[in-house]
């Protein structure tokens, strides 16, 4: 029993690793376009933070797959 549990963990740590290596990306959705006159970009969404800078009406944006 202990034979295999030393072939198995092994192996299996192998399988994970390998899935997390070909794992799907970040990929973008596409683009967009900014709606609103203009909007804010902030560095967090903390309460302490500082303005990165702010987009206008018509303004493209990448769109990501999932929040990062």
């Amino acid at each position: 029993m202990k034979k295999k549990l030393l072939i198995a963990v092994p192996l299996l740590a192998l399988v994970a690793l390998t899935a997390w290596f070909f794992r799907p990306k970040h990929e973008l959705l596409g683009e967009a376009y900014v709606s609103e006159k203009s909007v804010t970009l902030w560095s967090s969404v903390a309460q302490v933070r500082e303005q990165l800078g702010s987009l206008r009406y018509g303004d493209r944006v990448d769109t990501p797959s999932q929040a990062q």
